[in-house]
């Protein structure tokens, strides 16, 4: 179900908390700063600070060839300056990385993910080369992203390489900032009036976006339909790739075991980590568990994401206790909500 973030915690509020502790001694939010700032990155949009990432540029005469049998997604079907979504996986069917993103770069491949993948990513784009005129150069250390999304991107100032990416369900722009011009362009979008999604800004956002993450929502044992990535990076029309008789399957059974969904604080409660159990309130059941969650600010409440049994999550049950590990197996209530949790 994923590992720990910095900010992959839930702070609930109490009914009635007036400010009280709790005696489990956690902390709670007595104050709302954000508010506005949230409203503003869903409303005006914004930008992610400057990010490194696993970066590879996958060329040779056989590279679209070889890539096309490697992805989920019809590298076929890329349109110049566009990044396309795409599920690298295992021969069962899992994902061997995060959702990986791929553009076209004049004669080259440019395969971008989560910067905790590197060293995997390559590996397991090389495991199938066996006579293929294919080469894979990594140039994560080049230079640094930057994602400007929403109704930002048309006050933001174009870069050296950008990039049409939709990574947050938004419309967004990714421009690879060399090292020397970082600071230059974080200044740019600074003063063009946009906003920055810093971390404690991007975790409720991204949320509340429904978007899962490596390491919290997607890991090696993550089925793409569970996370809901087949809606957006699985080409069920396309040829043969690793894994693709698992993921048709899947879909001709239609249901995999656990589905991602969101949920909204109830009220006032503590601080309960990831892997917390999710219960059904009628039978005290185990039927999930989180895998993150933040307080938000403009909504006042904690918003989290976490998995659930299907059976469950496609009845209209809505609503659920959580439970940590801990020795009080303190329940807090919340309720299912639909993704995204706020309209734009």
């Amino acid at each position: 179900m994923g590992g720990t973030s910095p900010f992959s915690f839930v702070i609930f509020d109490l009914i009635g908390w007036k400010g009280k502790e709790i005696r489990s001694g956690l902390k709670m939010h007595k104050t709302i700063p954000g508010s506005a700032a949230l409203k503003e990155l869903r409303q005006s949009g914004g930008f992610l600070p400057p990010s490194p990432r696993a970066r590879l540029r996958i060329f040779g005469k056989d590279s679209l060839r070889y890539l096309n049998s490697q992805l989920s997604n019809d590298l076929h079907k890329i349109v110049a300056g566009m990044a396309t979504p795409c599920c690298l996986l295992t021969p069962k069917g899992r994902m061997s990385s995060s959702l990986v993103w791929v553009f076209k770069q004049e004669q080259s491949w440019i395969v971008d993910a989560d910067p905790a993948v590197r060293s995997s990513l390559k590996a397991r784009l090389e495991r199938y080369i066996v006579s293929d005129d294919v080469q894979i150069s990594d140039i994560s250390d080049t230079g640094m992203l930057f994602h400007v999304f929403g109704k930002a991107i048309s006050h933001a100032c174009r870069g050296w390489s950008d990039i049409s990416a939709s990574r947050l369900g938004l419309p967004g722009i990714d421009t690879w900032a060399p090292l020397t011009q970082v600071d230059i362009f974080h200044r740019r979008l600074t003063q063009a009036g946009i906003l920055e999604a810093t971390t404690e800004l991007f975790e409720p956002f991204r949320i509340a976006q429904g978007i899962p993450v490596w390491g919290s929502e997607i890991s090696e044992k993550t089925l793409p339909a569970e996370a809901g990535l087949d809606r957006i990076a699985i080409d069920f029309a396309k040829g043969c790739y690793v894994g693709q008789e698992v993921v048709s399957r899947i879909r001709n059974i239609g249901r995999v075991n656990h589905l991602l969904v969101g949920f909204i604080s109830e009220g006032f409660g503590a601080v309960l980590p990831p892997d917390s159990k999710i219960l059904d309130p009628n039978s005290d059941q185990c039927v999930g568990a989180l895998t993150s969650a933040a307080f938000h600010f403009e909504l006042g409440k904690v918003v989290a994401l976490g998995y659930l049994q299907s059976r469950v999550a496609l009845s209209d049950k809505i609503d659920f206790f959580l439970a940590s590990h801990s020795r009080c197996m303190q329940k807090v209530p919340v309720r299912r909500r639909q993704l995204p949790f706020l309209g734009t």
